[in-house]
């Protein structure tokens, strides 16, 4: 593999000799294999560049200064490099778009996605949040393995540290399992799908970027963005208090997010997880209150009459009464379903 110094146009990057650009599929694969190998033990790192870039989304240097000199940093172009490495590696474990992938050791067709951290963000801004990320994600540290009984560095904390790393390991192990959950139908309608894509791969052309914007999976990502941010802004005894309660993402709700263009997708995962999290009664920023059936403040709340689930209005913005809202119903059993975001003077919620 070849090793290149890369530069952004416009913007110095510190020099890295150790940052490696995939430049083949022959490359690309040989990557895929050492990712897959069973006896691998050290991390791996990924950037790619956003579509129709050269050079990594996220600054090499900032993620060399976290990583450390001994880890090896890939940098792949996304277009058809990228696809050739998502054939190659189990269904979401695969980077490109301008994110960035942390493969740590025991990467596996059954290993939750959560175990080798995605730093993505729908926005493709990829600055100081995305970096502060990443760094987050590599200051946890490998997935746990093995049994409690054979290695168990918990046990050198304090009493109550103790208690709360517990909490967070079973909390994120929970997480993994619910992710992979919710990936896992979507895995099994495109295994066929990867494998004809990699016997015809040799015969296409390289595509353009834009027309594979499809393959980034907006509920997938939506998922991902409310998941890491839960456990980004809460505590372990925060979240053993009150636990990510069930949610729906409703028929209109991503669509009307891709339309949102005042408040960052950031913004909208964190609003869904602390209102799906139970918390948006505490928080008087997000001025959560019933949609009512009419204008007026006395006027009912407004119900669904197939399954009697009320409807919920809050702010997307602090301090900014004109703010985009959020909509969604809260059905009996305590589920949120998310059904719109939008301007402050829309007043509609889809039932659907």
């Amino acid at each position: 593999m070849s090793v290149a110094l890369l530069r952004r146009p416009h913007e110095h990057l510190a020099a890295d000799p150790h940052l490696i650009h995939l430049r083949s599929e022959e490359e690309v694969d040989a990557l895929a294999e050492r990712i897959l190998g069973p006896q691998r033990a050290e991390p791996l790192v990924c950037l790619t560049s956003r579509s129709s870039e050269n050079y990594p989304a996220l600054d090499p240097a900032e993620i060399r200064a976290i990583v450390g000199p001994e880890v090896q940093v890939f940098f792949l172009r996304t277009g058809r490099l990228s696809f050739a490495l998502q054939d190659a590696l189990p269904q979401g474990m695969s980077v490109f778009g301008g994110a960035a992938r942390i493969w740590w050791p025991g990467v596996s067709d059954e290993t939750p996605l959560f175990d080798h951290p995605l730093i993505h963000e729908a926005s493709a801004v990829y600055g100081s949040q995305a970096v502060r990320a990443f760094e987050s994600a590599w200051g946890r540290g490998a997935p746990a393995t093995g049994s409690e009984e054979d290695v168990d560095p918990i046990l050198a904390l304090p009493q109550q540290e103790r208690d709360d790393a517990r909490a967070e390991v079973e909390e994120l192990r929970h997480a993994n399992g619910e992710l992979s959950r919710r990936v896992q139908h979507e895995r099994d309608l495109r295994r066929t799908a990867q494998r004809r894509a990699r016997d015809l791969r040799g015969r296409l052309t390289e595509p353009a970027p834009e027309e594979h914007t499809h393959d980034v999976d907006p509920e997938l990502a939506f998922h991902q963005d409310l998941l890491e941010t839960w456990f980004e802004h809460l505590t372990p005894s925060d979240r053993r208090e009150r636990p990510l309660g069930s949610y729906l993402v409703g028929a209109q709700f991503l669509s009307s997010v891709a339309q949102l263009q005042t408040v960052s997708r950031d913004r909208v995962a964190w609003v869904c997880a602390m209102v799906a999290g139970g918390r948006g009664p505490e928080l008087a920023n997000l001025e959560l209150h019933p949609l009512r059936s009419g204008r007026g403040g006395n006027d009912p709340p407004r119900v669904r009459a197939r399954d009697g689930a009320t409807a919920w209005r809050c702010a997307l913005k602090t301090n900014s009464p004109s703010a985009p809202r959020l909509h969604y119903w809260l059905l009996a059993d305590g589920t949120t379903e998310f059904a719109k975001v939008g301007p402050h003077d829309d007043m509609d919620i889809s039932e659907s």
